[in-house]
């Protein structure tokens, strides 16, 4: 588990930039902000040493929580 994690304030917050931004959540959880302003969220695992990502729809910042449990 991270020793930090993602707040709320900080993914209502996230604005985009020039390139997509990953904002680190721990555990190969991540948000990802898009170039034109769209937020997923991504996870990252790998299985018999080959690397996979799970991304789901979008998600509103109220549902930090449930992707952190």
């Amino acid at each position: 588990m991270a020793k930090q994690l993602l707040k709320d304030i900080s993914v209502r917050n996230a604005k985009p930039a020039d390139k997509d931004i990953r904002l680190n959540d721990g555990s190969g959880l991540y948000l990802l902000v898009k170039i034109n302003g769209a937020k997923w969220w991504r996870f990252d695992y790998s299985i018999n040493g080959r690397r996979k990502n799970h991304f789901s729809r979008r998600l509103s910042s109220n549902q930090l929580g449930r992707c952190q449990a």
